[in-house]
């Protein structure tokens, strides 16, 4: 099977630079129709309206080789544990629902890079205050969190370049995006905001990284409103 792209889109790049083969990411600035063809060359499906992120060898080139096949094999099971959450609950499996801030995503494969396929979103980065103080936005995504790590997933990437807000009727809606560095963990093993920094924390230095939850950590206000959440008794 092989995805088929229409070229009638803008793009935006990183890092910015002239020379084309040192970019590592590129990602639609507009929305983009997406076609499945068959090896004979035959559409058998269209997807209209994506936003797609197209992730290139480039973007593994600082990593020893053993750590560019792990972090490509994390990615392929975060993607996989999220789609598959995604679905139970759109199939009525989670008693409590799934977040409206959480967005369908899916991981496709190439022969040299991988994309990432969402529905493509119209809205507006968050401001600061909406990151940092309370209000629906923080509420909105305190839940999506808490509902993911809930069931074994950590979202850690939170900043405004991850988040959309939109307006509809005078009520804003927050949307969660980019979930690649989302950490797998144990179901039923995060019951507090101090359970999701410390194995973030762990995740990281086991395999000699960043703080994966520096991020999140900068945000008083939503992380106390996600511990709030994960520990209400």
């Amino acid at each position: 099977m092989v995805l088929d792209m229409e070229a009638d889109c803008t793009w935006d790049i990183y890092p910015d630079a002239v020379a084309v083969d040192v970019h590592e990411f590129f990602w639609s600035k507009s929305p983009i129709n997406l076609r499945r063809v068959s090896a004979e060359g035959v559409c058998k499906e269209t997807l209209q309206n994506r936003f797609v992120k197209i992730i290139t060898l480039k973007a593994f080139k600082h990593m020893t080789v053993a750590n560019s096949c792990r972090r490509f094999r994390d990615l392929h099971r975060v993607y996989n544990k999220y789609n598959k959450l995604y679905a139970e609950a759109a199939a009525g499996s989670h008693a409590d629902g799934r977040p409206a801030a959480l967005v369908s995503a899916q991981l496709l494969y190439g022969a040299f890079s991988l994309m990432v396929s969402m529905p493509f979103v119209e809205g507006r980065r968050p401001t600061v205050a909406e990151l940092e103080q309370p209000g629906l936005v923080v509420e909105q995504l305190a839940c999506a969190i808490v509902w993911l790590a809930r069931r074994g997933l950590l979202y850690c990437d939170v900043r405004a370049a991850n988040v959309l807000v939109t307006e509809a009727e005078g009520r804003l809606a927050a949307r969660l995006l980019d979930y690649d560095d989302a950490v797998l963990v144990e179901p039923g093993s995060v019951r507090c905001l101090a359970d999701m920094l410390s194995k973030l924390a762990a995740h990281s230095a086991l395999h000699g990284e960043r703080d994966c939850s520096e991020n999140l950590r900068s945000l008083d206000v939503l992380c106390g409103r996600v511990d709030q959440l994960l520990s209400p008794h």
